[in-house]
């Protein structure tokens, strides 16, 4: 599994989502893995974790160590960053590219 930039995720990785928040990835049944989603556990400023629950990966990154100690504002910052970097750009031709073919689309007379 890959998280939004392509590093490879497992059991034990800590991710950031678009908040900023922190999170454990625990062992996720296969079925789920294909949809890309994994089963993991919100890590608290006091140590602590939370309640599991589901992420999807194409919306979390990989965290470093020097992220996982950082305040929930520079993780946030550090995410839109890399999403800004990476993923904005090929949004943008995916849209270009749709717009090109339903334009050349209409245009067909006949």
């Amino acid at each position: 599994m890959n998280d939004m930039i392509g590093q490879a995720v497992e059991s034990g990785n800590y991710l950031i989502d678009d908040r900023g928040k922190l999170w454990q990835v625990l062992p996720t049944d296969r079925t789920y893995q294909v949809e890309r989603i994994v089963l993991v556990q919100e890590r608290r400023r006091n140590g602590s974790l939370g309640q599991g629950r589901y992420l999807h990966l194409p919306h979390a990154l990989l965290a470093t160590e020097g992220l996982c100690s950082a305040s929930p504002q520079r993780r946030k910052a550090e995410w839109q960053q890399v999403y800004e970097h990476y993923i904005r750009p090929r949004k943008k031709e995916e849209i270009r590219k749709r717009r090109e073919k339903v334009g050349s689309s209409r245009n067909i007379l006949p």
